[in-house]
């Protein structure tokens, strides 16, 4: 799709503009209490807010999404009440059209770094977007032309956000190296999520950012 890539294009060059100008750093990326006090997670969104813009469209943050089949936590094995809705980062629309949804976009910190798992495989009260995402583009009422990821994923963590309570998946984290032990969960959501809709991995690290799929 020439538009997603237009648009993945748009971010990671806000993105790269954000690195040169010292917003987004080593630091920002690795340690969780120097990415909250730094509002990473805004200035993400920010990026592709700006994109999104570029392309004469219009992104609307913390927008309610309608499903056409209710979400039922028991499918994943949580109790608890069905959810007729998904709340995302940014939606994207044709302008001043809310009847235009063309697409969504999530951005994920070192705090849901994890969140590439499913819901079964940790120790959580609530759904993971490793579930969330893929029901999500199947029982939207209107089906998303495309999903973008901005995930952050440090090389090497300097402080660890959270532990799952699952010790095959805590060890996993107590290694520290994000990048490597993550990415390749997070491809293989996209991967999931590509057979439905089309979608893009932006993946942060402290050196460089990357695209996947290319």
């Amino acid at each position: 799709m020439g538009f997603l890539n237009d648009l993945v294009k748009g971010v990671v060059e806000n993105l790269e503009i954000l690195r040169k100008n010292g917003v987004i750093n080593a630091k920002v990326i690795s340690d969780y209490s120097e990415m909250v006090r730094k509002n990473l997670h805004s200035w993400l969104q920010y990026s592709v807010i700006d994109a999104v813009r570029g392309l004469n469209l219009i992104c609307i943050p913390e927008a309610k999404l309608h499903f056409s089949q209710p979400l039922n936590p028991l499918d994943f094995g949580k109790t608890g009440r069905k959810r007729n809705f998904i709340r995302v980062d940014l939606a994207v629309y044709e302008r001043f059209n809310r009847n235009s949804l063309l697409g969504f976009a999530e951005c994920i910190t070192l705090d849901e770094a994890h969140e590439c798992f499913s819901t079964k495989e940790v120790d959580y009260k609530w759904l993971t977007i490793r579930d969330k995402l893929p029901y999500a583009i199947k029982h939207l009422e209107v089906k998303p032309q495309f999903i973008i990821i901005v995930l952050t994923l440090p090389i090497y963590v300097r402080q660890i956000p959270w532990k799952v309570g699952k010790k095959e998946i805590d060890e996993i984290l107590e290694t520290k190296k994000y990048f490597e032990k993550l990415s390749p969960k997070w491809k293989e959501l996209i991967d999931i999520i590509r057979k439905d809709s089309d979608a893009k991995l932006i993946i942060i690290n402290e050196n460089y950012t990357s695209i996947y799929p290319q």
